[in-house]
């Protein structure tokens, strides 16, 4: 599972994302804010790579009243028909963060690479009533050291492997399993993101 994710727009490569999604904002819906910076909670609009273009999104499909879907099955998505009209989209992120539920309280960890930005595999659609499309984020079985603090991760792709994601020929093979892990509920001021 993926419940929350996070960008810092230190990165060059993020920073540019956020600067083009934040210019179709302005242009076109005056009213959004769009979230480029710090952590991600479900509902929150952010900046989304579709395709050919990087456009404004909200994180979660409307789901069972006012409730939102956030993540999909990797492995079954195709086979729901909630998933039958979305399109594929790439969420860039810094880290994404999951659970410990073993432990109380539960602990909270945060995943990255070194030196890279998070490329984590979605699909969007388009809601009545919404300004935005909206996205949910792809998940595969935990692998690597994220299988120790969660049975779910997010399917992470290699840069060079994203146009393999909208051409139809990815799988989760070759999705990206290296990835750090440090605890993240550190008193305030003992954690950095830059690891």
């Amino acid at each position: 599972m993926c419940g929350r994710y996070y960008v810092e727009i230190s990165d060059s490569e993020l920073r540019d994302i956020a600067d083009t999604a934040q210019q179709k904002v302005k242009s076109a819906y005056r009213d959004i804010t769009l979230k480029t910076n710090g952590e991600i909670y479900p509902a929150d609009m952010v900046s989304v790579i579709a395709s050919d273009e990087v456009l404004p999104m909200q994180w979660g499909f409307s789901f069972r009243g006012n409730k939102l879907l956030i993540n999909a099955r990797f492995e079954t998505f195709t086979e729901k028909a909630t998933f039958k009209n979305c399109e594929k989209c790439i969420i860039p992120a810094s880290g994404y963060f999951e659970w410990k539920r073993d432990t109380n309280p539960k602990v909270k960890y945060a995943f990255s690479r070194e030196d890279t930005p998070l490329y984590l595999a979605g699909l969007y659609r388009t809601e009545k009533d919404k300004p935005l499309p909206c996205f949910v984020i792809l998940t595969r079985e935990a692998a690597g050291v994220a299988a120790e603090i969660h049975h779910r991760m997010p399917v992470i792709l290699e840069k060079n492997k994203i146009p393999e994601w909208f051409s139809g020929d990815f799988d989760t093979d070759s999705a990206v399993t290296d990835i750090n892990c440090i605890e993240a509920d550190l008193p305030s001021g003992q954690i950095s993101f830059d690891f």
